[in-house]
């Protein structure tokens, strides 16, 4: 990497993590903390927590989640309860949670640590040692803690795991196929690597398949489409490529498939757009005749619960196969 002035530096990781809705001791202790355990997650979610909720940090191997309690989002009242509610909601499915929690805030029921922050987290090799510790103590390691701290070099690979978390965020992290399509002459300086998926500026694509322009919006594209998938526009030729497909599976008597086991991306985004399409969504009288069409060529039924498990189930008993939505 190229050395960097450290005003520079510091103004780009916290850009970075205003953009990503995270904080610099967060991101700190998560570098350091992924050195050690390669496999730890970061914004860990599971089912069995409230909405939206998530844990800071998560190493699989230990069972253990990491939490940084910053003073001033943690000290709301509501935050509190969510706090005690996911601790309890940990316990009952055998993970450990250990908090970093800022000097200010209150005890709370789980092992903590208060660390007396500065403006500037210098000192944040204070809670990373105090992470080690509680490893070491509660699963019999032997990690070595920091010594001679050097704070700029933790900065620098702080600085690179938030330019990768950048990219994996935005439309390309996304969706990489949408390289195929991006209209680099006409999108001018724009990056994939910058552009979230929920940005509503409105872009240039050229479909692959048929050469047409189009416009589209990301914030449309993924919200109409599902958090998976993305589809500028109905293209008559991967149409005919997708139905293919399902031809050579139901001649080959696959009667029933689950999205899990499609493995042509094309085709599963294909199919969610065309749930998708007969919800209204950008529909009109030449797209229903096509799809009318579609239907009659697959020759058997979409079955979709939602739009993240789809079954192709065979239909003998109508001629005329229909697209059938249920929605939990």
């Amino acid at each position: 990497m190229k050395e960097k002035n450290i005003d520079n530096l510091e103004n780009e990781i916290s850009y970075l993590c205003k953009l990503l809705k995270t904080s610099r001791p967060e991101q700190y202790i998560y570098t350091y903390i992924k050195e050690i355990f390669p496999t730890t997650i970061r914004g860990k979610q599971f089912d069995w927590l409230t909405l939206n909720s998530e844990f800071d940090l998560f190493i699989p191997e230990l069972n253990l989640a990491i939490e940084y309690d910053g003073f001033h989002w943690h000290i709301n009242k509501w935050k509190q309860i969510d706090d005690s509610d996911k601790n309890k909601l940990a316990r009952e499915h055998n993970i450990t949670v250990f908090r970093v929690r800022e000097v200010g805030l209150e005890k709370i029921d789980c092992d903590y640590y208060f660390y007396n922050y500065n403006r500037t987290y210098d000192n944040i090799d204070n809670a990373i040692n105090a992470i080690i510790d509680f490893i070491n103590n509660t699963y019999d390691k032997d990690i070595m803690k920091l010594q001679d701290f050097n704070f700029n070099k933790l900065k620098l690979k702080t600085l690179e795991n938030l330019r990768e978390q950048k990219k994996e965020q935005s439309i390309l992290g996304k969706w990489k196929e949408i390289e195929k399509y991006w209209d680099y002459k006409h999108n001018g300086e724009f990056k994939l690597e910058d552009i979230r998926p929920s940005s509503k500026k409105i872009f240039n694509v050229i479909c692959p398949y048929c050469n047409r322009k189009v416009k589209f919006k990301p914030h449309k594209s993924f919200y109409y489409y599902g958090r998976y998938s993305f589809t500028p526009h109905i293209c008559k030729e991967l149409d005919e490529y997708c139905i293919h497909l399902l031809e050579k599976k139901y001649e080959s008597a696959s009667y029933e498939l689950s999205m899990s086991n499609l493995d042509d991306r094309r085709l599963k985004d294909w199919l969610i757009r065309l749930v998708k399409d007969r919800d209204g969504i950008f529909f009109t009288t030449i797209d229903e005749n096509r799809l009318n069409s579609i239907e009659t060529k697959i020759g058997f039924k979409i079955n979709c619960k939602n739009l993240y498990e789809m079954k192709i189930i065979d239909y003998n008993d109508i001629r005329k196969a229909k697209i059938i939505k249920y929605f939990h």
